[in-house]
């Protein structure tokens, strides 16, 4: 059987699932990060986010599987501020307080997001509060950051089914309050 060879780059599924699957820790971060570049730039925030993830949607940015999603979001938004200064030539970039910009990179963990991820648990949990299979799931899939096969050693679900309750879960939380963002 021959081998297929690895993409260097991820393909636009990928890329869409993993905009999916932002939690919203990560995209708190994000934001935040946003607010740090948004002082040097006349985009906001929102705006910065919104289109580093339409670049890299419409594949406009490529992604390296050798680098992670978030810092690939990061990194689209800091190129965007820095062509928005440049045409409207503001400030430097990267004289932005670089403690702020710094911080995001940092593995370290903050009172905010754990409160941030408690909250959210709380909020997901009570969507699927009695379905003890969805329960299972999102604990493992959201908040413990399980694969695929763990979930299926947890739940004695095979792949297929796991998927379907994968996507019920999701179209679940659209519906909720809790999911309104995902799209």
């Amino acid at each position: 059987m021959p081998q297929t060879a690895v993409r260097a780059v991820w393909t636009e599924g990928e890329v869409q699932v993993a905009i999916r699957e932002l939690s919203d820790v990560e995209y708190m971060r994000l934001l935040q990060a946003g607010k740090a570049l948004e002082k040097v730039c006349r985009l906001k925030a929102d705006d910065l986010l919104h289109e580093a993830i339409k670049r890299v949607l419409t594949m406009t940015r490529t992604i390296p599987r050798t680098e992670s999603f978030m810092a690939v979001l990061y990194g689209a938004m800091r190129s965007i501020a820095s062509g928005d200064k440049k045409r409207h030539d503001n400030s430097q970039v990267d004289s932005v307080e670089n403690d702020a910009l710094n911080s995001f990179e940092s593995a370290e963990v903050r009172q905010d997001d754990v409160l941030l991820r408690e909250e959210v648990r709380k909020l997901v949990m009570a969507v699927f509060e009695g379905d003890e299979l969805s329960e299972m799931i999102c604990e493992g899939w959201f908040f413990e950051q399980m694969t695929d096969k763990e979930l299926c050693e947890l739940t004695e679900l095979n792949e297929k089914k796991l998927g379907s309750a994968k996507k019920a879960i999701f179209r679940e939380l659209r519906k909720s309050k809790v999911g309104a963002h995902l799209k």
